[in-house]
């Protein structure tokens, strides 16, 4: 299957010349699936690249789109609403909304560090850092390099972005995470990963 069948299943709405769809990546991808390891993989996918809509399309999308509305419809949908244009049906706001979805979403790739307590790890990095591995230097990185960090629910931390920024952009990342893992556990995931130790 292409992305373009990645986006095909949604719940839509219209009122009065207004028309919103909700997008759920989770299952639309799930469904693709032929196994379920494939499947688990596809649920960390959709999770890393929905979060990596928020971050860095729906901005850009909304400056060039200001009456448009984006939003996260739970850990991994995209909800998009706004009113239709003249002539416009619900079904063209739909279709033309979905081929920008499966547009951006051919260039991203989602990687699972593992289980790594994401939340405690999330709460254990300092907003400020005077070596520069601060919450907030965090954010800042990930602005530049447009990836995104998700801190997921079941304690597995995702790297969501382009792949080769991912394999090769993402060091300063990968070792601010590993430096509060191994804070938290006296275990460096990241020298794990690199080694192939179990």
């Amino acid at each position: 299957k292409n992305s373009k069948e990645n986006v095909n299943s949604s719940k839509s709405v219209q009122d009065k010349g207004s028309f919103s769809f909700l997008l759920n990546l989770e299952k639309t991808q799930c469904s693709l699936a032929s196994s379920s390891p494939q499947a688990q993989q596809q649920m960390a996918s959709a999770e890393g690249r929905a979060r990596w809509l928020e971050d860095h399309w729906f901005p850009a999308q909304h400056r060039k789109n200001p009456s448009i509305r984006f939003s996260a419809g739970g850990s991994s949908g995209v909800k998009i609403e706004g009113p239709l244009a003249p002539g416009e049906t619900a079904s063209d706001f739909e279709m033309h909304w979905k081929k920008k979805l499966s547009s951006a979403l051919k260039k991203i790739e989602t990687e699972d560090l593992g289980n790594m307590d994401a939340i405690s790890l999330r709460d254990s990095i300092p907003e400020e850092d005077p070596e520069g591995r601060g919450a907030r230097d965090l954010r800042s990185l990930e602005r530049k390099l447009s990836v995104s960090v998700v801190f997921c629910d079941n304690g597995h931390v995702l790297l969501a972005g382009q792949e080769a920024k991912l394999q090769k952009k993402c060091f300063e990342i990968r070792n601010m995470l590993s430096h509060y893992h191994w804070r938290l556990s006296g275990t460096d995931v990241a020298f794990k990963n690199m080694t192939g130790t179990k």
